[in-house]
């Protein structure tokens, strides 16, 4: 006769995917919402080429390339939160907590600093086309950053002073989870408006 052992909760989480399933419904419906806005830029784009190709020469792509930097970087961070946590190594997944906020800090700086010298140089979101779909989507992929900063610092003070366990994993998992998309739709909006040319 053949027993069969039921799965410890170990197992029956290995091919789960990490974090909380809502947070992939949300992660889905937002990916779903920022590839249709990509589509409707390629479109327009295609309109007037040559006002999306001198307006997009008014973006400095080092800028850019360097907020690329300060968000891989805290998501480099967020991965070593993440297995800290799994570890149970309470102090290793607090450190990595901060480092993570610190270097998505530098993203937040350098996008505010872009945005008050475009707005200096008379540049809006009325400007032309261009700059207009500049301004929503780099807006709303703020908007983005800056819940998933206001999430990565109310984990922090979660799991601060606390044992690394299975309540505090969920929540670090499901904001890593959260941080990689914001990385993710940056990763996009970066070429298209900054690298694409006509």
């Amino acid at each position: 006769m053949t027993s069969h052992a039921a799965p410890s909760p170990h197992q029956k989480g290995a091919a789960a995917p990490p974090g909380d399933p809502g947070i992939w419904m949300f992660l889905s419906a937002d990916i779903f919402m920022f590839g249709l806005f990509f589509l409707i830029f390629i479109f327009e784009r295609a309109q007037a080429v040559t006002l999306f190709e001198q307006s997009r020469l008014l973006l400095d792509p080092w800028t850019g390339l360097l907020n690329t930097f300060f968000l891989l970087t805290s998501s480099w961070f967020m991965v070593g939160a993440v297995e800290a946590a799994r570890e149970g190594r309470a102090g290793r997944l607090q450190r990595y907590l901060v480092l993570s906020f610190a270097a998505g800090s530098g993203f937040g700086v350098l996008k505010m600093t872009e945005y008050v010298e475009k707005i200096r140089g008379g540049i809006s979101m009325l400007t032309n086309d261009f700059f207009m779909y500049y301004f929503v989507f780099t807006g709303v992929h703020f908007l983005h950053y800056l819940v998933g900063m206001a999430v990565l610092a109310l984990v922090f003070f979660k799991v601060r002073g606390r044992p690394a366990g299975p309540g505090n994993l969920i929540w670090v998992e499901s904001t890593a989870c959260y941080w990689h998309m914001v990385d993710l739709l940056w990763l996009m909006l970066f070429p298209l408006l900054y690298l694409l040319r006509a």
